[in-house]
């Protein structure tokens, strides 16, 4: 997803998108609406190896950032923390010069890594 092509937010995933629809939820919880600053949007996903690193550059930049591992404390446990990613949330005015630095930092794997991470999303049962 390019940040330019993105007009719309949903506030119950924190992605940017472009669309009617949400393509991670498909819109059902909470409707889409044009982003704001202060809207917590999600970065990327980096394997527990690289978590650190890009939170220490995101901080040396001044962007406060969110991590939430996917596995969640107690499958890392079981399985190792090696195991685990993270997914990385940033405040909206900070999304452009935090993807400049996640590009920097990993390359052309960057958006690749965004489609990816969109296709492992599972979707939500309709309810």
């Amino acid at each position: 997803m390019n940040l330019q092509e993105a007009k719309r937010y949903c506030p119950h995933c924190r992605r940017l998108f472009d669309g009617p629809k949400c393509p991670d939820c498909k819109s059902r919880r909470t409707p889409p609406r044009d982003p704001q600053n202060g809207d917590i949007c999600f970065l990327t996903e980096q394997a527990q190896i690289w978590s650190e690193p890009l939170r220490d550059v995101l901080s040396q930049n001044g962007i406060p950032c969110e991590m939430e591992g996917r596995l969640g404390s107690g499958i890392s446990t079981l399985v190792g923390y090696s195991q685990e990613s993270y997914r990385f949330f940033v405040p909206y005015e900070c999304l452009p010069t935090a993807c400049d630095l996640v590009e920097q930092l990993f390359g052309g794997k960057y958006e690749q890594e965004q489609e990816e991470a969109q296709e492992d999303t599972p979707e939500q049962e309709e309810e």
